[in-house]
């Protein structure tokens, strides 16, 4: 108030906030610059938030009645900013569409995870045994989250301001509902393994459940993809598929008999690559989001017939948001050194301005139990737009 107040009048009004009565003696002085702005504001003046000084909400989030009784504080404030950001329309029409995937390391509830370790099993499980592995080396125990680790997880959750997110080794809804407070928690696939894929879509946003993609799983022992078209039926619709593939065949050649993992991971490629060429044949704008296992900036270099990528790209023309982006690191102490999720987008999609999104969590606490992967995503500018 000070660019339109007499400082005395300024002090006046700052001494008395909380205090109705004075602010509204001082209203009702003729003449007084405060009588003056009362006899406009909400009429023909209007405050707007000047955004260099950053979220008013963010800097009171302690004071804020939270909608979320889950929430307090600055998680609160956080989630308050990402539903009012959702509505914004930004000049010119242009609409800001951020698809982001997220794998969640066994997220699940503390309980949960207890009852299950409890009983642990000697090997991996596969898809249809609800268990999950005892520790054995090099592998550490199933990691237990704490309410203030699922709160620090919640608040990097708020900051990312996704409309989507594709979930990775996540224990269905349950397991992610106050991470994800103002989110649908849908399509995940039916697995009776703790690991899971699905979606958080931003609630508002009108989306369908297409069912798995149940190829991948084609062993017993590995995940479905997750499918769901979001506006469907309409001019906007976009399809996506959440992914998380075989682990352990990161950058060699896929064709590599030395690593079993490899050839399992090959056989992987012409599911993704059909369902890729499905969408191109009908026209859709389309996405494929989640944990490849893959560093596929490594892969598109290689032969052909060993590539990831050269498969995916064979079927439709696509990017990748992970292209000529320099890693960057999830936790202050990380030893990994390249990206294996990412997102590619296909269709309309693919000829979008677009701009990379990375949530680092390296200011987190370094007793705090988190995921070893954080979200990744990418801003699509200008849609639906006209279409």
């Amino acid at each position: 108030m000070g660019d339109f107040l007499p400082g005395n009048e300024t002090d006046q009004l700052t001494k008395s906030l909380g205090h109705s009565s004075t602010v509204s003696m001082a209203m009702a002085e003729p003449g007084s610059a405060l009588a003056v702005i009362a006899s406009h504001a909400g009429r023909d003046w209007f405050v707007l938030p000047n955004p260099s000084y950053g979220s008013w909400e963010r800097a009171q989030g302690i004071r804020i009645a939270c909608a979320n009784p889950r929430l307090a504080g600055e998680a609160c404030a956080e989630t308050s900013l990402v539903a009012k950001q959702g509505r914004l329309i930004l000049p010119g029409m242009t609409q800001r569409l951020r698809l982001a995937t997220w794998n969640m390391e066994w997220l699940m509830q503390a309980e949960v995870r207890d009852a299950l370790m409890a009983n642990c099993a000697e090997r991996q499980p596969p898809s249809a045994v609800r268990a999950l592995p005892c520790p054995r080396d090099p592998y550490p125990p199933v990691v237990r989250y704490g309410d203030a680790d699922r709160a620090l997880i919640a608040t990097y959750a708020a900051r990312a301001r996704a409309d989507v997110v594709a979930l990775q080794e996540v224990d269905g809804p349950d397991a992610a509902e106050d991470v994800f407070p103002d989110y649908e928690l849908v399509c995940f696939v039916d697995r009776a393994h703790p690991q899971k894929v699905g979606f958080a879509i931003r609630a508002g946003i009108p989306f369908r459940c297409n069912g798995d993609l149940s190829a991948l799983d084609d062993d017993g022992a590995s995940r479905a993809g997750a499918d769901i078209t979001l506006w469907p039926d309409t001019p906007h619709a976009i399809r996506l598929l959440s992914v998380h593939l075989k682990s352990g065949c990161f950058d060699r050649p896929l064709s590599d008999r030395e690593n079993p993992v490899c050839a399992r991971l090959q056989t992987q490629v012409p599911v993704l690559a059909g369902w890729v060429a499905e969408r191109q044949a009908s026209g859709e704008a389309f996405a494929i989001m989640g944990d490849f296992n893959r560093r596929l900036e490594v892969d598109a270099g290689l032969p052909a017939t060993e590539s990831m990528w050269a498969g995916l790209v064979a079927a439709a023309p696509m990017v990748r948001v992970t292209e000529d982006e320099e890693y960057r690191s999830c936790r202050a102490d990380e030893r990994y050194t390249a990206f294996i999720d990412s997102i590619v987008l296909g269709g309309a999609l693919a000829e979008l301005r677009r701009d990379f999104v990375h949530v680092g969590m390296t200011d987190a606490p370094a007793d705090a139990v988190l995921s070893d992967h954080c979200l990744l995503g990418v801003d699509l500018w200008a849609w639906p737009g006209e279409r």
